[in-house]
């Protein structure tokens, strides 16, 4: 029920309305045709719901969109929208209501709007689209770059040279500052009472503040209990060390060699494009296996699948059976079923004499085969495109230590 009600939640953040569910229902598989019509009809009976009693925080961005129209005050109104890296659906369809009706600022940081780095490509795609529903409803659009200072401070030589090479040195001018303390609490109450200075005393807010720590371990409980005390909010993501966690639990990709291994670590797998099965195979051989709950053995059996790919009452036809022998040639193809699979998910058994073993057998099976043609793919395009390149076979060498 929570997964259903957060599909639905996502639908309506996405402006997919019931008529847009059944429209797509009419190009799509049977099976995910029948998906989308029951969604259609569930989020219908939710709207009609929350129509009654107003109690559905999702749907409240919708109703502000219908009601800004009629506004007529807002046309002396100036509104300037900030801090944001891309908006929903459904925000985006309240800055579309504004625009007609008032003056709209939206600040997006971006260094160009044609092209440029990466980094700001989700704030480029956002401007694209805030400027061509703009032009759709017949609003001028004046596009402002703000210029980049002459004065090269510390923070701009630090944003040119973060992720590049340079022998160049800059003077701080008094942004670092090095503090001694006498503990891991006394480091933690510093942080927190430099962050509170900050908020009240400029222009940051807390979201513009970040605390970076070597060994999150050490300093969570200090830092969390210092800010408690101090009243500072605190958002606490540490990354876990592959290398600290069993072997078994390590990866993803290594658990869809375990016996137990459901679908949900298969199917993880499948969409990374390392197998070479496409999307669009990989759709149909899920919506397969989640139709008749296939699991287990069933993955490895030589027995062909003989299930209707339609479910119960399918009329058997040329298409079916095409179909049908399509994802059957894809299941055997699938890393639970290959030669190469079956040798890593005896190592990954219990009977394997050793962890060093089992390592060995999972590097080299992501180092051949269609994982390492996908990974040389990607490597390649990397440095084609001057971003480097990437460890190889997703650190297949490593696991041979």
């Amino acid at each position: 029920m929570v997964q259903l009600l957060s599909a639905l939640d996502e639908l309506r953040f996405g402006c997919a309305a019931p008529d847009a569910l059944r429209k797509a229902a009419e190009s799509a598989t049977p099976s995910l045709a029948g998906k989308l019509r029951d969604l259609a009809l569930l989020q219908e009976a939710l709207d009609a719901l929350s129509a009654q009693s107003g109690a559905d925080p999702a749907g409240r961005l919708d109703v502000l969109a219908e009601q800004l129209p009629g506004c007529t005050w807002l046309r002396s109104a100036k509104f300037y929208i900030d801090g944001f890296t891309d908006f929903t659906a459904q925000e985006r369809r309240v800055i579309r209501a504004l625009l007609p009706l008032a003056d709209v600022t939206v600040c997006l940081t971006c260094d160009d709007l044609a092209s440029g780095s990466e980094v700001f490509s989700l704030a480029r795609r956002t401007m694209r689209a805030l400027r061509d529903a703009a032009e759709e409803d017949g609003v001028a659009v004046e596009i402002v770059s703000v210029p980049r200072g002459e004065d090269r401070t510390p923070f701009a030589f630090l944003e040119e040279n973060l992720f590049g090479w340079t022998d160049e040195t800059r003077d701080a001018a008094g942004s670092i500052r090095l503090v001694r303390a006498p503990g891991v609490a006394a480091e933690c109450e510093l942080a927190a009472a430099e962050m509170r200075r900050l908020v009240r005393e400029t222009s940051c807010r807390w979201r513009d503040i970040a605390v970076a720590v070597r060994g999150f371990g050490d300093y969570r409980a200090a830092l969390e209990e210092a800010c408690r005390r101090a009243g500072v909010p605190l958002y606490a993501s540490e990354r876990t060390d592959i290398f600290t966690v069993p072997f078994r639990r390590s990866s993803p990709r290594h658990s869809i060699f375990l016996p137990t291994a459901g679908a949900t670590s298969v199917f993880t797998y499948l969409k990374t494009g390392l197998t070479g099965i496409s999307r669009a195979d990989c759709d149909a051989l899920e919506n397969y296996v989640l139709l008749w709950s296939l699991r287990g053995t069933a993955w490895t059996r030589e027995e062909p699948w003989r299930q209707h790919p339609d479910g119960f009452g399918g009329k058997i036809t040329p298409e079916s059976d095409a179909l049908l022998a399509k994802i059957d040639t894809l299941r055997r193809a699938s890393p639970r079923r290959s030669r190469r699979s079956s040798a890593a998910e005896k190592a990954t058994d219990r009977r394997a004499r050793t962890v060093r073993r089992a390592r060995g057998v999972l590097g080299g099976y992501f180092s051949a085969g269609a994982p390492g043609r996908a990974l040389s793919r990607a490597r390649g395009g990397r440095r084609a495109s001057g971003r480097g390149g990437i460890p190889s076979a997703l650190g297949a060498d490593r696991f041979r230590a």
